[in-house]
């Protein structure tokens, strides 16, 4: 099964028989981690700092009347499966080392998409998903419908590795989850899937 949207992400791993535990870098207000525990039997784990200010040069979230409730928001959103939906506070490389090297089916990386932080995500992350499971992320950006458009659309920013991301008039931050992927993929000898979105997931089996 090949995933083509991201709400079918619970049962692209229900496809593939994973069972256990996963973790979601990123979680907002639960409402993803409630699609994916409506489709799969396993135990996920959330984890997002679930405070007012996060400290960093990060639009998406980063001012209070924003954040303010999103942890109970997803306390509500995630309540008919309490028993597997397991809410972790803090920042992910604060909590990778609750998880075992090799422990976990999945982890799904939704969190700051500057490029700094997607690399450090997935570098911290990656050594926690065992053989043959799936690392994962959101936010991958599909310019022209294609994973080349990245490239040739020219608005860099100065680092060449991210790009300022704009909604309209709504400016969306730094974005650079298509460069830290592609370069950790194409060091560690694997095959990107992308879904058919514009803000694409992004998947690749260890």
């Amino acid at each position: 099964m090949k995933l083509e949207h991201r709400d079918d992400f619970g049962k692209f791993l229900t496809y593939h028989g994973f069972t256990g535990k996963g973790v979601e870098v990123g979680t907002f207000k639960g409402e993803f981690a409630k699609t994916i525990l409506s489709n799969w039997n396993g135990a996920l784990y959330m984890i997002d700092p679930w405070r007012e200010d996060l400290g960093l040069e990060y639009t998406n979230g980063d001012y209070p009347e924003f954040q303010s409730g999103l942890y109970f928001q997803t306390i509500e959103n995630t309540k008919e499966f309490q028993d597997r939906a397991f809410m972790l506070r803090g920042f992910s490389n604060q909590l990778v080392d609750l998880f075992d090297d090799e422990s976990l089916d999945f982890v799904y990386i939704d969190a700051n998409h500057a490029y700094d932080f997607v690399k450090e995500d997935i570098e911290l992350w990656y050594p926690k998903v065992k053989k043959g499971g799936v690392v994962s992320g959101h936010d991958y950006t599909l310019f022209g419908g294609t994973k080349e458009g990245w490239y040739k659309e020219p608005n860099w920013a100065d680092n060449r590795k991210d790009k300022p991301m704009w909604v309209g008039n709504y400016y969306n931050g730094l974005f650079g989850v298509n460069t830290a992927v592609d370069e950790f993929a194409d060091q560690n000898n694997h095959e990107v899937f992308l879904t058919d979105e514009f803000s694409s997931s992004w998947y690749f089996f260890k």
